[in-house]
């Protein structure tokens, strides 16, 4: 069953992995500057308005439930009282409560603990994962932080053209005007360039700068094959540098 709180339990800030495919926005470090008093001064995190959500799947909860020495009913038993148990060797996802575990971890030290409440699902694949309106409602509900810019809602346009994911294809297409759409549509009428954009999509990274309203004056000087060499010679210079590993680049790097 998909969506379903199995526990709760504490972990170091350190062992908590933001999902950035699921929620695709900036990192803002002025809400971050704002959180760090607080946070020093108060940190109840146990509260249920402090927590957060991590995603796990079967093979997660074994490895928990083996860490923890416990059954699956004792770990339940977390969501009715004030016991709960540290996990401090297992990474846990999440997607939401990011500005507070990046401030957390910059001011108090990735020791410092989090209450998390466990939620249970089939697949933590993006795949799986962005199709249940019920997680993706809660990243957006709880993401606080900056607007989505042209490169982030250009990579999502991808994944879903990619996906063939008519409805996530329309959510995002109503994020740009209308000429924006259309240069979208004209980047993918040029086969090479689109071919270039397509391999830089796996560098995150270098997608929030992105303003895809200058495309349409770029496109108009005739410059295609420039562009090509340029994002090739783009994508093999930072390829060499994150040693072949683009996943490296994200946002935050």
């Amino acid at each position: 069953m998909d969506d379903q709180l199995v526990g709760v339990v504490q972990v170091p800030v350190s062992c908590l992995v933001f999902r950035q495919d699921l929620a695709s926005r900036d990192l803002d470090r002025r809400i971050c500057q704002y959180l760090a008093p607080i946070l020093c001064h108060d940190l109840r995190h146990e509260e249920p308005q402090h927590r957060i959500e991590g995603i796990i799947d079967g093979r997660t909860l074994s490895l928990i439930l083996a860490e923890l020495g416990c059954t699956l009913e004792q770990l339940n038993c977390t969501l009715h009282n004030r016991a709960f148990p540290l996990l401090s060797r297992i990474a846990i996802q999440y997607v939401h409560g990011r500005h507070r575990l990046e401030t957390a971890k910059a001011v108090l030290g990735g020791s410092t603990v989090w209450t998390v409440e466990l939620r249970l699902y089939q697949d933590l694949s993006h795949a799986h994962l962005s199709r249940l309106p019920s997680l993706k409602a809660r990243a957006e509900r709880f993401a606080h932080e900056s607007p989505f810019r042209d490169g982030n809602i250009y990579l999502h346009l991808e994944q879903s053209r990619a996906e063939n994911d008519r409805f996530q294809l329309a959510k995002w297409s109503h994020r740009l005007t209308s000429g924006k759409n259309r240069t979208v549509e004209r980047l993918g009428e040029h086969g090479r360039l689109n071919q270039c954009f397509q391999r830089l999509r796996s560098m995150a990274g270098l997608w929030p700068g992105k303003v895809l309203g200058n495309y349409k004056h770029i496109l108009a000087l005739h410059i295609q094959p420039e562009l090509c060499r340029f994002s090739e010679r783009m994508y093999d210079f930072y390829m060499h540098l994150t040693g072949e590993d683009p996943a490296c680049l994200d946002v935050d790097t």
